[in-house]
């Protein structure tokens, strides 16, 4: 129901018959943040699917921190508004269960791969906190679960693969190391749905019938609590090396449009699907073949030298935030000229946008050369 109805509504009806609370102040203050998030083309449908959702929740007290948490994700990564009316349903149980808000725009980003149930959306988003908590960069995470998601672990062995994952980063290995071997040795548990027997390959590295041979009686939720009370990861420093050549601007675009079209796949790095950075990374080894880059745009964003909007030359990176935290580095494209860059979105793929475009250039944070 728009705003203006909703006037009409409270002027007209008698005075004893009181407004529900979704009324001309809800309408309001949804209306501003889905203004704040995103285009003038996307708002009125988001912000319609939002209101005919949030109208049917049967207590209201954590709708806008869910909606907070979502929309910018959502309509920078252009979600169709079915899945983001998936994302709120999720971030609202999740915010109500006490997942921060942090957590549930980077459960966010994932909606795009797999939808989740309630308890497996609860459990993603513990499993970040823990993460996070025990010392693991966030970009780190964000890539641990894109991959665990991308080969079909389901929630109660990604927290399994986690506590794996960590133990080993607790001995030194670096992400890549420990994320790699967490698959080897958890691969037999991969669509297990036994959480003990999840919980004794992952904390004593054993199973479950060799646990239950020794007669020990065996608590697994305080096990495993204990285990992510002491967990504490050692941080690996990688440098990478940046050196190339100027980049040759037909050829960037001529591997542009190789690649338009490609469906946006979150954590994708293939013609099967991917997303922006995967795409980024792609054009770099392309032009520089054998580079190391990387995987997240928060790390790209320490490389090279920073330019400004107006100094930009084709090649170089561009950063932008669309984060409930104004500011956070979120997305990276890639420039090609002419005011234009490349990134992927759910709704379009592989595409080419205008810096010139409103939308962005209130996103816009950087420009970086790598050389």
């Amino acid at each position: 129901m728009t705003l203006l109805k909703r006037i009409l509504i409270y002027i007209l009806l008698p005075v004893t018959i009181t407004l529900p609370l979704f009324s001309i102040e809800f309408e309001a203050k949804l209306n501003q943040m889905v203004t704040d998030a995103c285009s003038a083309e996307q708002a009125p449908a988001q912000e319609g699917r939002l209101s005919a959702l949030i109208e049917r929740i049967p207590d209201p007290q954590h709708w806008d921190s869910a909606v907070f948490a979502i929309i910018h994700r959502a309509c920078f990564l252009e979600y169709r508004n079915w899945l983001t009316g998936h994302s709120f349903n999720l971030a609202y149980y999740g915010a109500s269960k006490g997942l921060k808000k942090e957590t549930i725009e980077s459960l966010t980003d994932l909606m795009s791969i797999q939808t989740f149930g309630k308890d497996d959306y609860y459990l993603l988003g513990l499993t970040f906190e823990r993460m996070l908590k025990a010392g693991v960069a966030k970009g780190d995470i964000i890539g641990f679960m894109q991959k665990s998601v991308h080969k079909r672990y389901q929630a109660l062995a990604i927290e399994g693969l986690a506590i794996f994952y960590v133990k080993l980063r607790a001995k030194g290995e670096s992400h890549k190391q420990a994320f790699s071997n967490s698959l080897e040795n958890m691969q037999a548990l991969r669509g297990s749905r036994n959480k003990d027997s999840i919980l004794a390959m992952a904390i004593r590295n054993t199973t479950l019938k060799e646990i239950e041979e020794t007669e020990e009686e065996v608590n697994w939720e305080t096990e495993k609590n204990n285990f992510w009370k002491r967990a504490k990861i050692k941080k690996s420093n990688i440098r990478y090396s940046i050196k190339g050549r100027s980049w040759d601007k037909k050829k960037l675009v001529k591997f542009f449009e190789t690649w338009q079209g490609t469906r946006f796949l979150y954590g994708g790095s293939n013609k099967k699907g991917i997303d922006s950075t995967g795409f980024v990374i792609k054009a770099v080894k392309n032009h520089i073949p054998g580079i190391e880059l990387p995987g997240f745009p928060t790390e790209l964003a320490k490389l090279g030298s920073k330019k400004g909007i107006k100094s930009l030359k084709a090649g170089d990176l561009v950063f932008f935030s669309a984060s409930l935290k104004k500011g956070t580095i979120t997305d990276v494209g890639i420039y090609l000229g002419n005011g234009e860059f490349a990134h992927s979105t759910a709704e379009r793929g592989v595409t080419r946008s205008n810096l010139s475009n409103e939308f962005y250039t209130k996103r816009f944070l950087m420009g970086k050369r790598l050389f």
